[in-house]
């Protein structure tokens, strides 16, 4: 499926800017909404595309498509990725090196693939819950990707890797220090990108991101001080406030248009099929999971197949071939089995 600016025209006036950088309760302890209500409250503001990115996975993507959906809006698929920094651990109990996070945001479906791959890889080399994507193992998945950038000092190293999709994310949240930061990732050249960096959907919100960010450094509100966010503006706020919030920097504004145009690919499009499961010569998947069923059945009731027994795997095997499911079956099966050999 492809998706067109038009698309927005249909449901009403064009818009004047895509919100980029939302996170959910998926971000864990970074986030406080769940993507429902993130979803439910973007189409309440008047939003007609919305980018979830969550931090180091993509377990709020189905949730949130499946609302948006519903609600007339597309959702772009992204995530937060923790980039691994130089140096090692003092300790094997403290984290790996933290070089600085990007913003990875999925165009099409070999991006998909990519942003994907990177995330287990980046979860397989460390131990839970921490997650670390490698130089190396990003320049082999950037295809496909766009990338947003908070730190300066990222912006020459990535330059390479993503020639012409690498932004620098601006954000404005009544922060002195944010505006900073700003000026110094415009002194790099990157084309600007603004983003609301949104954590909850509503105002309120604040209270449990709040909580949840006391959790994370294991501290109490009394005492959390400066790790708190200073302000409630992490909340999704109306196109036209978030246009008007940048409205110094239009190309910042506009640059979230263009993102959007380029992020075409969304759940629809994944056209997932199973593996196909390796067969003799003469064999049928049907005939396959047949056979393997009935000699389990066989196994577990001394060679014999009771009638009841054997109605009810009649009545599953029709189920599993309406469904065209044999494949599934012989791949969870054949898994199941080195898994026990190991």
């Amino acid at each position: 499926m492809t998706w067109r600016r038009e698309w927005v025209f249909e449901m009403g006036s064009s818009p004047s800017y895509v919100e980029l950088g939302v996170r959910s309760a998926f971000s864990f302890l970074e986030g406080a909404s769940l993507p429902e209500d993130l979803a439910q409250r973007a189409a309440d503001l008047g939003h007609a595309t919305l980018a979830l990115a969550d931090l180091h996975g993509i377990y709020g993507v189905p949730r949130f498509h499946e609302a948006a959906r519903k609600l007339g809006l597309r959702a772009i698929v992204g995530a937060r990725v923790t980039l691994l920094g130089e140096g090692k651990p003092k300790r094997k109990s403290d984290p790996p090196p933290d070089g600085g996070r990007i913003l990875l945001l999925v165009k099409d479906r070999q991006g998909y693939r990519n942003l994907c791959r990177l995330l287990t890889l980046g979860h397989a080399s460390y131990p839970k819950p921490h997650c670390r994507v490698t130089p190396k193992a990003l320049r082999a998945h950037a295809e496909g990707l766009v990338a947003l950038v908070r730190d300066p000092v990222l912006a020459a190293p990535l330059r390479t890797l993503f020639p012409h999709d690498l932004y620098a994310e601006l954000r404005r949240h009544a922060d002195p220090d944010q505006e900073r930061r700003n000026r110094k990732l415009l002194e790099t050249g990157l084309p600007p990108v603004a983003t609301g960096d949104a954590r909850h959907a509503r105002p309120e919100g604040k209270r449990v991101l709040d909580a949840f960010l006391c959790l994370k450094h294991k501290t109490t509100l009394d005492r959390a001080g400066r790790l708190l966010l200073p302000n409630a503006e992490r909340h999704l706020h109306s196109p036209e406030e978030m246009a008007r919030r940048f409205r110094d920097l239009p190309n910042a504004v506009t640059n979230t248009l263009r993102i959007a145009d380029a992020c075409v690919f969304t759940l629809e499009d994944l056209g997932y099929t199973f593996p196909d499961f390796p067969l003799s010569p003469g064999e049928t998947l049907p005939g396959k999971l047949r056979e393997l069923c009935v000699l389990g059945v066989r196994e577990r009731y001394d060679g014999k197949i009771p009638d009841k027994v054997r109605l009810q795997l009649e009545h599953e095997f029709a189920i599993i071939r309406r469904l065209d499911l044999e494949g599934y079956f012989l791949i969870v099966w054949d898994v199941v089995r080195e898994c026990r050999a190991r």
